[in-house]
């Protein structure tokens, strides 16, 4: 059996990665041009929102683009294809999936509760399982159990993009911006809730945001953890990662999201995703 394992693009991988999963990508607007998720940097994101005092606006994939991404890797020779997807609670693009699916044979749509990295660690569980010779349906059923162990967090630099996206108001986001609060979103069943604010330098704020997560949830896998930015600062990353080093993760993989995620979080924005027991 020939597996191919699938996602949308807001797994914030590059096309070409390591762990061989094949994306569909997102498309998103801005000022009337649409664009494919990839097709330009984050930075480039950000200043055509600057320039037209607007921000990007996401689109997920449709069913006609489910289903010539499904006709494409058939033609490749897949017999089954496991596609994970971002949370239905977040985007429409699981259902899209499923009603694209309908018109193949073994083709599997696995909603992922999850979002950029999040999605990626279920799916390296759920290829683990397959590796280890557990059977198909066994290992869909056995990842559902699973879902609830992937920990994924973010802190925001500024509300500017949460605020033009219609999830704050003005006197929120001023206050905010005046205060210096840097909010600490948490993916809880498959949505993204505010938790904890934190006030100050920015670098500071990403520090005790990291020790407030490893705390929260502090039985972690330690064989690999994610830290996902939409624009890189190495003193931000850095600020993650020395904290990672403490616990002891083996494994710490730096990625830039998608546009999916930057649309949405803004400049700044730095999420720490990983598995935990």
């Amino acid at each position: 059996m020939k597996i191919c394992y699938s996602a949308e693009s807001a797994i914030d991988l590059e096309l070409n990665n390591e762990f061989d999963v094949k994306v569909v990508p997102f498309s998103f607007s801005i000022d009337n041009n649409l664009y494919k998720d990839g097709e330009i940097t984050n930075g480039e994101i950000f200043s055509l929102a600057r320039k037209y005092k607007t921000i990007p606006k996401t689109s997920a994939v449709n069913i006609n683009e489910f289903i010539d991404h499904f006709r494409k890797l058939k033609k490749e020779g897949y017999d089954t294809i496991v596609h994970f997807s971002m949370s239905s609670k977040l985007s429409s693009a699981y259902q899209n999936a499923v009603i694209a699916s309908r018109n193949f044979e073994n083709v599997y749509v696995v909603d992922s509760l999850s979002l950029s990295s999040g999605i990626l660690l279920l799916l390296l569980q759920f290829k683990k399982l397959i590796d280890e010779g557990v059977d198909l349906r066994m290992a869909l059923d056995m990842i559902e159990g699973i879902k609830k162990d992937v920990q994924v967090s973010l802190i925001i630099e500024n509300l500017e993009y949460i605020h033009k996206g219609g999830r704050c108001s003005m006197i929120q986001m001023l206050g905010a911006s005046l205060l210096k609060i840097r909010p600490m979103l948490v993916l809880q069943n498959g949505k993204l809730e505010p938790s904890k604010k934190f006030m100050g330098n920015y670098t500071r704020c990403i520090k005790e945001y990291t020790k407030t997560m490893l705390n929260k949830y502090s039985n972690p896998d330690k064989e690999l953890c994610f830290i996902n930015y939409t624009s890189y600062d190495p003193e931000m990353v850095d600020a993650v990662k020395n904290e990672l080093k403490d616990i002891g993760f083996k494994r710490v993989i730096e990625l830039m999201t998608g546009s999916t995620i930057a649309s949405h979080a803004g400049e700044s924005a730095i999420g720490l995703i990983y598995l935990n027991k």
